[in-house]
């Protein structure tokens, strides 16, 4: 998960010193590109028994009729009720650095309800603020933080030439060093604590015509710290390769190691395929589903599947999540479709010890956008009474399956930060700490978006 903002969304941020590694520094630079030999992408000679002509999904589970009743039994769903508090309890114990960011989405906002200001790290145990955009300031275009939580990752658009570059920060607001990148890359993210995932753009009408393609998408795996590059080439058996498949972040999607990836598969209908990048062979074939993200150790795939009969009707969903291992072992997590007969899932993130994920759902066309979070370990759901508040952007009751708006872990993985509002007031962005142990809800600050909540300093 990863996680991330990007454009016009939102996104993860978190940073500080890696343990155990300490990189040599690196002066602003542009980077020559490398293309990765294999194992990491498969050459054209591949054994004609991995092309198969017709096949069958993996079987998901089917559900039992919808009962009339609105409450699932609370081993599946358990609902929480408790109010927002205006501050922090007493005892409450918050560490970390939260990244606040002042000025990004509310640009998006009518000028009457802009509410910019300083861009700044925040110190949960000082209460120290180190601010590292000023108010006013829309040239921060994507955050990412490393997987250990101690890198912050910055793509700032540059006015003089028109450029992008990415800047590497530390939790104490220090840059550690910047990139310029090249105009054919696009958004990115931590693959690990030390390597960034990043998009490559590839068109033929801009004299690029490789291997006669007439434009793909690969990826460029880009080491910040030794300026060390390669590029991932969509070169698997069946990968639909051009523009990425709605709600993946990528195409291909790797996990931490670097030992899978899964990806679109396009023969013979819609699936996804996960592949063992050591073997060069097929591990399993699933059934096509949303958001794909790999747990932080790279052990296991969550992603989510629409379970119902009538998944083509965009006013239907029943959707629940998959988790697969990385030896295909299949495990449907949720049940909630069950008992209720719409859910839709959105924009989820993985708790760093992979013990939890949380998520954004819809129980109903005319319900509210609700905070839950699943033990991945029993399944059990709980619902919690936090509203989404990012429904403006995209228009009234439109939820978009993207990890752009998911919520942000603490470093221990009992806390989340979440965006809502003021119910007497719309139009007031409310920062809120969810303590998922202790189950409390506290203001942190109005009118700012998270965007990462680092380990250090």
């Amino acid at each position: 998960m990863r996680y991330k903002i990007s454009g016009c969304l939102l996104i993860l941020v978190l940073t500080g010193c890696l343990h155990g590694y300490t990189p040599a520094p690196s002066n602003t630079s542009i980077l020559p590109i490398k293309t990765l030999t294999p194992p990491f992408f498969i050459s054209s000679a591949v054994p004609s028994t991995l092309i198969v002509n017709t096949f069958t999904p993996t079987p998901i589970p089917s559900t039992i009729t919808p009962t009339p009743s609105p409450t699932p039994p609370p081993e599946v769903m358990r609902y929480l009720r408790f109010e927002i508090s205006d501050h922090l309890p007493i005892s409450a114990v918050v560490t970390g650095t939260i990244v606040l960011s002042g000025n990004y989405i509310f640009q998006y906002n009518p000028p009457d309800k802009n509410f910019e200001a300083d861009s700044y790290f925040l110190n949960m145990k000082t209460g120290e603020k180190i601010i590292f955009s000023p108010k006013g300031d829309r040239s921060l275009m994507h955050f990412a933080v490393s997987l250990n939580q101690q890198w912050l990752a910055i793509q700032k658009l540059n006015e003089n030439p028109v450029s992008l570059s990415i800047i590497i920060m530390t939790a104490k607001g220090q840059t550690y060093t910047t990139i310029e990148v090249e105009r054919d890359w696009g958004g990115f993210e931590w693959l690990d604590d030390k390597q960034l995932i990043i998009d490559r753009n590839i068109r033929k009408e801009e004299g690029n015509s490789e291997k006669g393609f007439a434009g793909y998408f690969s990826l460029i795996l880009l080491n910040p710290f030794t300026s060390h590059q390669m590029e991932l080439r969509p070169e698997y058996p069946g990968i639909f390769s051009y523009d990425p498949m709605y709600t993946w972040s990528h195409n291909m999607i790797f996990n931490s190691t670097l030992t899978r990836v899964v990806y679109p598969n396009s023969e013979s209908g819609p699936s996804i395929l996960l592949w063992d990048i050591q073997a060069g062979k097929k591990i399993v074939r699933l059934h096509f589903g949303e958001s794909p993200e790999w747990s932080p150790n790279g052990k296991r795939l969550a992603w989510v599947v629409d379970v119902g009969p009538d998944y083509r009707n965009p006013l239907y969903s029943a959707q629940e999540f998959f988790i697969v291992n990385q030896d295909g072992q299949i495990t449907r997590l949720t049940h909630m479709t069950d008992y209720l007969h719409y859910v839709s899932i959105s924009s989820y993130s993985w708790s760093p010890d992979g013990h939890y994920i949380a998520f954004w759902m819809i129980t109903g066309e005319n319900n509210p956008i609700q905070l839950a979070v699943v033990d991945t370990l029993t399944s059990q759901v709980i619902v919690y009474p936090i509203n989404a508040n990012f429904t403006d952007i995209f228009g009234p009751n439109y939820l978009v399956l993207t990890n752009d708006t998911a919520p942000i872990w603490s470093p221990d993985g009992e806390q989340l930060l979440v965006v809502t509002f003021d119910p007497k007031d719309e139009t007031r962005n409310l920062v809120v700490l969810v303590d998922i142990v202790k189950n409390y809800a506290a203001m942190i600050i109005e009118n700012m978006i998270p965007v990462g909540w680092m380990r250090g300093p």
